[in-house]
């Protein structure tokens, strides 16, 4: 049987336990456990890496996508509206680094 156990409410331990029973004319039982915080706090860290690397992203991305909208929609035609437009290359330089 195994299972995983939280302790704690302001620095939480995460332990996971294995735990096998015998029963018969000897009977008994064995817990093991394995303090697992560490890799919680990994993964927890995995997780919030990934969420900001979105973040960082799709910003810059909705910004190009919104000029190449614009131009498809007819700023194209429009010489100060396109020049502005294909002149904003900040947000691909965000992007390269």
């Amino acid at each position: 049987m195994e299972a995983e156990i939280v302790t704690g409410t302001l620095r939480q331990h995460f332990l996971r336990d294995c735990c096998a029973v015998r029963a018969g004319e000897t009977s008994g039982a064995v817990i093991v456990l394995h303090d697992i915080t560490a890799l919680r706090k990994l993964e927890r860290i995995r997780r919030d890496f990934v969420a900001n690397v979105s973040h960082e992203f799709r910003t810059p991305l909705t910004a190009i996508q919104g000029f190449a909208e614009t131009l498809l929609a007819g700023a194209v035609n429009d010489p100060q509206n396109r020049d502005r437009f294909l002149g904003s290359s900040e947000h691909a330089r965000r992007l390269r680094g």
